[in-house]
């Protein structure tokens, strides 16, 4: 079978493309969305609320940093048979 040895691969392609899909929603949602964290974020920055700005910009961060740690508890779960080399 094919599938083991390809699913790293997998597992980094899906690391990345969350990542690309994450700031890809943002920049749209603060160019033609209505609702949604990106357009509460520039509203924010528009209108002076620095405390919405900021706790938008740590929501952020936050689901930037989660979402690969995530993706890497998943491949320690799954790629238990492959040995991490560091």
């Amino acid at each position: 079978m094919a599938l083991p040895s390809v699913s790293p691969d997998i597992l980094a392609g899906m690391r990345l493309g969350l990542t690309v899909a994450l700031i890809l929603s943002i920049v749209c949602e603060m160019v033609a969305g209505r609702d949604g964290l990106g357009n509460w974020i520039l509203l924010a920055a528009r209108s002076f609320r620095a405390p919405d700005l900021y706790a938008g910009v740590i929501l952020l961060g936050v689901l930037g940093y989660l979402t690969p740690v995530a993706i890497g508890l998943v491949e320690t779960r799954l790629l238990n048979w492959r040995r991490r080399t560091k």
